[in-house]
C-alpha cells in the first residue's frame, strides 16, 4: 500500500496489483467514512488481478473521535456539493487515464454517499466503465441526471444493491429511483435483500462475480 496525491485527492490510498494490465477499482466511501476505513472492502473482494484506489471525500465530516469525509451536505443542501465532488472525480480520471488507466478497465465501487457519485460520474461519462458496483444509495434527481447523460453510460453495466430494512436511505424510495433510471441504462441489475445501510456477507460473493465477468469481457 502507498499513500499518493492525485487530482483534488491527496492522502488517497492506492494498493498496486502486479498482474493488473491497468485494471483499477476506485472505492468511494459513505458519508462518516475515510479511505483508510473503506480500504477494507478488499478483504471482501479478494481480487489479485485489479489494482485498487480508495480516495477521502472532500468535506471533513467527523464522527465521535473518528475522522471521516463527506461528498455533499446533508439535504436540501446535497446540489452544490455533489456537482462539486463530481468535477473533482472527473478530473481524477482524466489523470488516472494519463497514467494508463483507461475508463474501460475501470470499476467504480461505491458505498452511501459514494454509490450516488458513482452512478453520477458513470451516467455522465462520454465513455464507458468496466463497471459499477452501488451499494445501499440511492440517485439525486433522476430527472436531472438524465438531463446530463451520456452516452459512455448505454454500454456500462451496473450491479445496485439495497436491504429492505434500511433505516439511512429507505429502501422504497431508491427502488422507485432505480427503477426509472434503469429504462435508460441497459445493463442495470438491482437486487435487492434482507440487511440494513451496511454490506451482507452474501453480497461479497454476488460483487466477486460480477468483476470476474466484467473482467472478462475486456481481456
Amino acid at each position: 500500500m502507498s499513500k499518493i496525491n492525485l487530482a483534488g485527492f491527496e492522502q488517497a490510498y492506492f494498493f498496486e496489483s502486479d498482474s493488473s494490465e491497468g485494471k483499477l477499482i476506485i472505492g468511494l466511501h459513505g458519508r462518516g467514512d475515510n479511505a483508510n476505513s473503506f480500504s477494507g472492502i478488499r478483504y471482501g473482494l479478494r481480487l489479485k488481478d485489479f489494482s485498487q484506489l480508495y480516495l477521502n471525500a472532500p468535506d471533513e465530516w467527523n464522527v465521535g473521535f473518528a475522522r471521516g469525509y463527506s461528498w455533499y451536505d446533508m439535504a436540501p443542501n446535497q446540489l452544490l456539493g455533489i456537482q462539486r465532488s463530481y468535477e473533482l472525480l472527473e478530473s481524477l480520471l482524466s489523470e488516472l487515464e494519463q497514467r494508463g488507466y483507461s475508463r474501460e478497465k475501470i470499476i467504480l465501487f461505491g458505498f452511501s454517499q459514494g454509490c450516488l457519485m458513482s452512478l453520477e460520474l458513470a451516467i455522465r461519462s462520454k465513455r464507458p466503465l468496466m463497471g459499477v458496483i452501488g451499494v445501499s444509495g440511492t440517485i439525486y434527481e433522476v430527472d436531472s441526471l438524465l438531463e446530463k447523460q451520456q452516452e459512455g453510460c448505454k454500454q456500462t453495466p451496473f450491479f445496485i444493491t439495497h436491504g429492505f430494512g434500511d433505516d439511512i436511505l429507505p429502501f422504497d424510495n431508491s427502488k422507485i429511483a432505480y427503477e426509472k433510471i434503469s429504462k435508460y441504462l441497459p445493463d442495470f441489475e438491482f437486487k435487492a435483500l434482507p440487511k440494513e445501510h451496511n454490506i451482507a456477507d452474501v453480497e461479497w460473493e454476488w460483487y466477486q462475480s460480477k468483476i470476474s465477468d466484467w473482467s472478462r469481457r475486456h481481456r
